[in-house]
């Protein structure tokens, strides 16, 4: 699940048991490539 976090549209990627994988890269603009989620996950920052 890919739940939205505020109103800069950032996001945090949630397993089935609700728990964080994975957050946005808030230092670089929301359309960038690094922020599309996909299959490789980056670790929380």
């Amino acid at each position: 699940m890919t739940l939205l976090t505020g109103q800069d549209g950032h996001w945090v990627l949630l397993d089935p048991d609700d728990n964080v994988i994975a957050v946005s890269n808030r230092n670089v603009p929301l359309g960038d490539n690094e922020n599309i989620p996909r299959e490789i996950i980056r670790p929380l920052e």
